[in-house]
């Protein structure tokens, strides 16, 4: 198996789903985190994509060990 990368995406707009569907074509890749700095949509995107990390800060965001692209 090779490596996994986490992918992190700034914003969460409407762009954000064409994001989303370009980082699962990506083998290896998987959805770790999002970023926006409105917390309620930040966090129903987050909630829509699994779960995944929900930040509303981008220092917090950035400072994720867990992504690697964004």
């Amino acid at each position: 198996m090779g490596k996994e990368y986490g992918v992190g995406i700034i914003g969460t707009g409407a762009i954000a789903a064409f994001h989303v569907i370009a980082a699962e074509s990506v083998k290896g890749a998987r959805l770790v985190a999002c970023h926006s700095h409105t917390p309620s949509r930040c966090d129903a995107f987050a909630a829509d994509h699994g779960n995944i990390r929900s930040y509303h800060d981008l220092e917090s965001f950035m400072a994720d060990d867990d992504i690697d692209i964004v």
